[in-house]
């Protein structure tokens, strides 16, 4: 189990819908999804059936194995706020409450922000997958209802072209800017 979570989707606050697809997908395969797709049934008594004793062991087996299967499958910046339940229904459905809290928002957009203003331009991309890629932080952080406006995007990415090859550039858009 753990080397699907290592190579796998871990939920990081923004993709939820991927994550629980992923979650899913290797719980079926793995015989665990009773826990996912089932209330928790009621806890068999000496007088309870085979069938119900057997469910039950089944649907504990699966809650167990999942609840450590989901917590190694979140990332460190979202582990602080993640649910205190050990259900793994209760759990999932926290999760997804998470994806529209201000906790998750604001660790991303943290990340994002460091992202974005600490972001240089290399040679070893394209100059236009370099701006592409601050405008997609530009747009997700838009996204996240923190809209820092496209003149402070045009100075991110100036301030990411450093060296002497972009003096000229940053000189002349500095002289427009001025007018």
């Amino acid at each position: 189990m753990s080397n699907m979570t290592a190579n796998g989707i871990k939920f990081n606050g923004q993709n939820y819908d991927d994550w629980i697809e992923y979650v899913k997908l290797n719980a079926g395969l793995l015989g665990l999804d009773s826990a996912l797709v089932m209330d928790e049934p009621t806890k068999p008594t000496d007088t309870s059936s085979e069938a119900d004793k057997k469910l039950w062991e089944n649907w504990e087996r699966s809650n167990r194995l999942m609840m450590s299967f989901l917590k190694f499958s979140i990332t460190p910046n979202v582990k602080p706020s993640q649910p205190k339940t050990e259900n793994v229904r209760e759990f999932v459905a926290e999760i997804k409450k998470c994806t529209m809290t201000d906790i998750v928002d604001r660790s991303v957009v943290a990340a994002l922000i460091d992202d974005l203003s600490n972001r240089e331009y290399t040679i070893a991309q394209s100059m236009d997958e370099h701006i592409t890629h601050l405008v997609n932080i530009y747009n997700r952080l838009k996204g996240l209802d923190m809209d820092l406006g496209e003149r402070v995007l045009v100075e991110f990415m100036l301030k990411s072209c450093k060296g002497d090859d972009f003096k000229q550039f940053r000189r002349t858009y500095n002289q427009l800017k001025e007018k």
